[in-house]
C-alpha cells in the first residue's frame, strides 16, 4: 500500500484505517473520482453514519491536507401529481 504524501500515520496505523475505510464498501451506494478528489455516497444503515464520522475525524488529525466533509441528502421521488406539493413543502425559498 502506497504511504499517502502527509499522512502522520505508520504502514501499521496506515493499514488498519484503509481497513476501517473498507468495512463501509457494504454500505457504499455510489464513489466516483472528482477532479479535487473523490464523492461517495453511503445508504443509511445503522451504524454507518457514526462510523463514517469517526473516521473523518481521524482522517482529520493524520491527514490534514485532506478536507473531508461528511453531507446528509434526502431523496424525494413523487408521483408527478405530487410534486408541485413536494418542491412548495420542502424546498426552502
Amino acid at each position: 500500500m502506497t504511504q499517502a504524501p502527509s499522512c502522520s500515520l505508520d504502514p501499521t496505523a496506515l493499514a488498519a484505517r484503509v481497513a476501517a475505510w473498507r468495512e463501509l464498501t457494504d454500505a457504499l451506494v455510489s464513489g466516483v473520482r472528482t477532479p479535487t478528489g473523490a464523492e461517495l455516497a453511503y445508504r443509511p444503515e445503522p451504524g454507518v453514519a457514526e462510523r463514517l464520522l469517526a473516521l473523518v475525524e481521524a482522517e482529520a488529525t493524520c491527514c490534514p491536507d485532506l478536507r473531508l466533509g461528511v453531507t446528509l441528502t434526502l431523496r424525494i421521488d413523487a408521483p408527478e401529481a405530487m410534486r408541485e406539493w413536494v418542491g412548495e413543502t420542502f424546498v426552502p425559498g
